[in-house]
């Protein structure tokens, strides 16, 4: 049969950080917060045993949705600007 050479690999990001730390979970509950009017307290499934408690700030976060979970230690970038995701 035909082989196929490789000279070499070359990592490649093509969005910063290479989506590391990124999952995808499922809004098991949504709540309005009780001290804030533009935020919601969820319960999210990411696979783990224990469901994760998540302050949201999207207004259209609901029941059901699959969303992607920047998990605690996770940089985000914004073009220069950088931001990890920390236990609060």
């Amino acid at each position: 049969g035909n082989v196929l050479e490789i000279g070499g690999l070359e990592k490649k990001e093509s969005v910063k950080g290479g989506l590391e730390g990124l999952i995808v979970g499922e809004v098991l509950t949504c709540d309005k917060h009780p001290d804030a009017d533009k935020l919601k307290l969820t319960t999210v499934d990411i696979g783990s045993s224990i469901p994760l408690n998540i302050v949201c700030g999207a207004p259209n976060v609901a029941k059901g949705q699959k969303v992607v979970v920047a998990t605690i230690g996770t940089t985000l970038y914004s073009g220069d600007d950088s931001f990890k995701i920390k236990n609060r």
